[in-house]
């Protein structure tokens, strides 16, 4: 079933995410590091190519790729056409490459011999951590957007852009 996905609830995929999976607790990231140092290199990249998207472009990003994985365990459709730009469907693209095995082929050659895709519940336990690390990185685009609409790709540039190639390649990584 196709379903469309309004702003007014854009949010609330994260609360339900929050709810169902938990997060990442504050000062516990170092463990997930190599999961969002890949998730915010991918973004990173798109940034450098295009500096007009800003914290507010990664937060649908992050509902959409939320949202597209609540489709995987649902076996659901979102239609994001009232809600996606191109700017956002770049964030959303560069957020599930990182993992997601229907958006990766690379991805999906690896997992699938771990993981019964065709499985609600394999699938759900494969993105438990990338869901919680994703509510969790939430919070802290708008803890470094507030004073700075582009706030959190600054500090991306300063903590790991020295560590990012200066290139399109998406990267993943698989926790598993």
């Amino acid at each position: 079933m196709l379903k469309k996905v309004e702003y007014y609830n854009f949010e609330k995929i994260w609360g339900d995410m929050n709810k169902r999976f938990g997060t990442i607790p504050k000062s516990h990231e170092n463990r997930y590091n190599a999961i969002f140092s890949t998730i915010d290199g991918n973004m990173l990249k798109i940034f450098r190519e295009n500096k007009k998207i800003n914290g507010r472009r990664i937060l649908e990003a992050i509902y959409i790729s939320l949202y597209t994985i609540d489709g995987y365990l649902k076996s659901d459709t979102y239609d994001f056409t009232k809600v996606m730009d191109e700017d956002t469907e770049m964030l959303a693209r560069a957020i599930l490459t990182s993992f997601d095995p229907f958006t990766n082929s690379e991805v999906k050659d690896i997992i699938e011999s771990k993981f019964d895709l065709s499985s609600q519940e394999a699938l759900a336990s494969y993105f438990e951590i990338y869901i919680k690390c994703l509510v969790r990185m939430k919070k802290s685009v708008e803890f470094w957007s507030t004073d700075d609409p582009c706030g959190y790709f600054y500090m991306l540039e300063s903590e790991i852009g020295d560590i990012v190639p200066d290139d399109m390649k998406m990267d993943f990584f698989i926790y598993a």
